[in-house]
């Protein structure tokens, strides 16, 4: 078989593993079978990709993002699969399996936007596929906790973001606004993370021998409770809007806009978050970022 430029066959594929090598049905609450439901969220975004439905828009990046993300998802899977192995219902198809989601994982490695086919075949075979060498697929990714899309280049910590916002280019239709929307707050929140984490390291350090240690700790506290509300929350949504059609993704995406006004609430009675940017500790630009970048995605998700 050759190159494979499909997502659809991608799925064909991956679903007909599931069917040959997996007899004993796997409990749907499970984790695995959770890990899998969001490969399959994000190979059918992927399809969305290969229709070419959207035109106008430079699709490359954000497509190249979401391959990113993917391949993290099914070394993770293939990984705990693996080390979870005596206790797997399959276990004996169980490496045929695990040969299959890496024989996918690199050809969906190699995929790129312009060469992108939306051909399937539904009966596709798993053993068809080539050998090839898989130790790949055991090595640990350096990457990042959550669902990362690859990241700009960290300034110093002494200069502020230039532009709080990800740079997005303007687009019509729902499945690239939602694809930008997602980007953009990935990024926010990948930023907001970055400045937390370096403000209460400093907080830390300046009170770690001071009398009023204690309190400093308890604006810490409430730094981490921050990153709590701001959560992947919003993420997920896009994800299954992007992955939904119809009536049900405008639905999915009414709830993103909740979701986003629910983070804006906060922005405006936080009494922290309003002081944050000029605390004397370390440059931040956490309230400028989410600020920004929420008016974005008011933009994109009530288009």
């Amino acid at each position: 078989m050759a190159q494979i430029n499909s997502p659809s066959l991608i799925f064909s594929l991956l679903k007909n593993a599931k069917k040959k090598y997996q007899k004993v049905k796997p409990d749907p609450g499970e984790e695995p079978e959770t890990r899998h439901k969001k490969i399959v969220e994000d190979i059918n975004i992927l399809k969305r990709y290969a229709k070419k439905e959207e035109a106008g828009a430079d699709l490359g990046g954000a497509f190249e993002a979401k391959i990113n993300v993917l391949v993290k998802r099914l070394k993770t899977h293939y990984q705990k699969l693996k080390k979870d192995k005596d206790d797997d219902p399959n276990k004996a198809q169980l490496p045929k399996y695990l040969k299959t989601l890496g024989q996918l994982t690199l050809a969906i490695k190699k995929m790129e936007y312009r060469s992108l086919e939306d051909t399937d075949d539904e009966g596709a075979d798993p053993d068809s596929l080539p050998d090839q060498d898989l130790s790949e697929m055991d090595r640990a990714d350096d990457e990042p906790e959550g669902d990362k899309e690859p990241a700009a280049k960290e300034k110093p910590a002494t200069e502020k973001p230039a532009s709080s916002v990800p740079k997005v280019a303007a687009a019509k239709g729902s499945f690239v606004g939602l694809q930008q929307a997602r980007l953009a707050w990935v990024a926010a929140r990948k930023r907001i993370n970055d400045d937390i984490a370096a403000l209460r390291a400093k907080i830390i350090e300046v009170f770690t021998d001071d009398e009023d240690y204690s309190n400093a700790l308890n604006t810490t506290k409430k730094l981490d409770e921050l990153l709590v509300f701001f959560d992947d929350q919003l993420v997920d949504k896009l994800d299954e809007a992007l992955a939904a059609e119809g009536d049900t993704r405008a639905q999915l995406q009414v709830e993103a806009a909740a979701l986003a006004d629910k983070y804006s609430a906060r922005l405006g009675s936080d009494p922290l978050v309003k002081i944050i940017d000029s605390n004397p500790f370390v440059p931040v630009a956490i309230n400028k970022t989410l600020t920004a970048t929420l008016a974005v995605l008011n933009t994109k998700l009530k288009a």
